[in-house]
């Protein structure tokens, strides 16, 4: 990425559920044929102790992020930034693999 989103045109702002079970992977926002799905800011919650991690595809994709670890009934939040926090490599789903415990939360994103 060479700049900002400030830099491009406007992006449709869109928003999708985190919804994932106590173990395993879960699609939060489904692959767009050639496009990149960049996560602008997003709000987890776990209940009980868990570890959270994101991917490109399918949880044996690209890794978006390490593995977090929430403690007991916690949440990691995420403040909104304009150049994302994160994206999918391009065609790919944007997925969650949780370890533990359910999370619940929200997120925004743009396809690029």
């Amino acid at each position: 990425m060479t700049g900002g989103l400030q830099d491009i045109a406007p992006q449709e702002v869109k928003y999708a559920v985190i919804n994932a079970a106590a173990s395993g992977t879960a699609t939060v926002v489904a692959a767009v044929t050639g496009k990149r799905i960049r996560v602008l800011s997003y709000v987890a919650c776990s209940g009980g102790n868990t570890t959270v991690e994101w991917f490109s595809d399918d949880g044996s994709g690209t890794a978006l992020s390490g593995a977090m670890n929430l403690q007991g009934i916690d949440q990691i939040t995420v403040a909104y930034s304009p150049d994302g926090q994160f994206q999918t490599v391009s065609g790919e789903a944007l997925a969650v693999t949780v370890g533990g415990n359910i999370i619940r939360g929200h997120l925004s994103y743009i396809e690029i």
